[in-house]
């Protein structure tokens, strides 16, 4: 991976092609401290904002991925409890290379988190919140589920809804028991990465309204990038629906998109294209597999409670002791697609062990990487699942990894991995699989 200048942010090569920054100025130190920014073949949004804080597209510590996380969990007790105006953190920080010490710093001042007396259920939106919505629910010690696009036959179908510009636009709700959702008490927490014109959210709780009434729901989110147009919007929906909708976010402020940009890009995307794959030395890659039980897991998509939450934590002690990571060795641990939370758990355990580790994830979402400083994706691995013929991607990866680790847990993971074994081939030394020996329906 080209390591990025201490003063080049990996989103000017398309902010200044297409015009794309944020209209109050004064902000754009904070924006660029959070995201990038790439470009995709999307006849809707050609730009993909790229987030430093998901472990997504870019891998990242998972201490700063969590303390973000505490952050909006955070944010919506404090709310809930006395309603203040919460200042973002992202307004502290001069510059992207300061943003662990200063989530640690304003991680460590956060009052203690305690079980709010109203029942809460945190839902996070596939693939990306995936785990930063568990992560937040278990900083609420909420209960969870996420969306999927892979619904579970088994199980009731709640419903789906739409994500009008993503590559995979179709959202399925299949929780095993309804009372995670339609208990009339309960307070609904959404979760995604980026908020921009509210229409998905807007969906959801249309969804949710259709089968029971709540009074309050809470959007967390790390960047919200609404218009005021589309403020006004959000705010005449919750009226209409005789609701509150309260907005928490870690940066907030409004993204100017010239109406041009999908047009503008489509040279760029050429541009791209044609840039040759830089030459890399190859190392030759060890494989090494492993079988870890169940232990009860079930897919979060199916919702878990929150006395039950807890319990994953646990999980990842067998994984942990099966990895024979080295602490001379770079690693990075890898979910697959939706499955973020248990690799995500595996991750932080090591960081906190005193292991160099990043956590990324695979997803189906189409970039186009670039070899340059000034750009998010720098890196891109693409490989084929002949169970549905949908490519997939994990990027950012390069090859200064010592030690790669993939915990499988899912239908998908496991007609991933072999494709995914052949992709990383010479860019580490070391691969281990962890998979699980039950429960691997998606």
């Amino acid at each position: 991976m080209t390591k990025t200048l201490h003063n080049t942010w990996s989103g000017d090569f398309v902010s200044n092609a297409l015009n794309i920054r944020p209209k109050n100025t004064t902000q754009f130190q904070a924006f660029q401290s959070f995201l990038g920014m790439a470009l995709r073949k999307n006849p809707k949004r050609a730009h993909l904002l790229v987030s430093n804080l998901l472990g997504k597209h870019v891998p990242q510590r998972p201490s700063i991925i969590n303390h973000a996380a505490a952050e909006l969990a955070w944010q919506i007790q404090v709310h809930h409890n006395t309603s203040p105006t919460v200042d973002s953190l992202m307004l502290q920080l001069e510059s992207a290379h300061m943003m662990q010490k200063a989530l640690k710093s304003h991680y460590s001042s956060f009052p203690p988190l305690h079980k709010l007396s109203t029942p809460i259920t945190v839902f996070g939106y596939a693939e990306t919140a995936t785990n930063l919505g568990a992560l937040v629910a278990s900083h609420l010690r909420a209960s969870y589920i996420h969306s999927t696009r892979y619904p579970i036959s088994e199980y009731q179908y709640y419903g789906g809804f739409e994500e009008s510009h993503s590559h995979a636009s179709s959202h399925h709700i299949t929780p095993e028991t309804i009372d995670i959702l339609d208990e009339p008490e309960r307070i609904i927490v959404l979760v995604d990465d980026e908020l921009t014109t509210g229409n998905t959210v807007m969906n959801t709780i249309e969804l949710f309204e259709s089968h029971q009434h709540h009074n309050h729901y809470y959007v967390a989110t790390l960047t919200d990038l609404r218009t005021q147009k589309a403020h006004k919007v959000f705010k005449q929906f919750a009226h209409n629906l005789g609701i509150q909708i309260t907005v928490v976010s870690l940066l907030s402020m409004e993204l100017n998109v010239p109406n041009d940009s999908v047009g503008k890009a489509q040279p760029l995307l050429n541009q791209l294209k044609q840039l040759p794959e830089p030459a890399k030395a190859k190392r030759k890659t060890k494989v090494y597999r492993h079988e870890v039980t169940n232990s009860g897991y079930k897919p979060l998509s199916q919702g878990v409670q929150n006395n039950d939450f807890w319990s994953l934590f646990h999980l990842v002690d067998e994984w942990k002791q099966k990895t024979s990571v080295r602490p001379d060795e770079k690693v990075l641990v890898l979910g697959i697609e939706e499955d973020m939370f248990l690799p995500f758990l595996l991750a932080s355990s090591l960081e906190t062990d005193g292991y160099d580790v990043n956590f990324s994830s695979t997803t189906r979402s189409p970039v186009l990487s670039a070899d340059r400083d000034d750009y998010a994706i720098k890196d891109r691995i693409r490989y084929l699942l002949e169970c549905d013929n949908v490519k997939r991607y994990a990027y950012n990866i390069g090859w200064d990894y010592d030690h790669i680790v993939i915990p499988v847990h899912s239908q998908i993971g496991h007609y991933s991995i072999e494709p995914l074994l052949r992709a990383f081939q010479g860019r580490t030394s070391t691969i281990t699989v962890l998979t699980m020996t039950e429960g691997q329906s998606i």
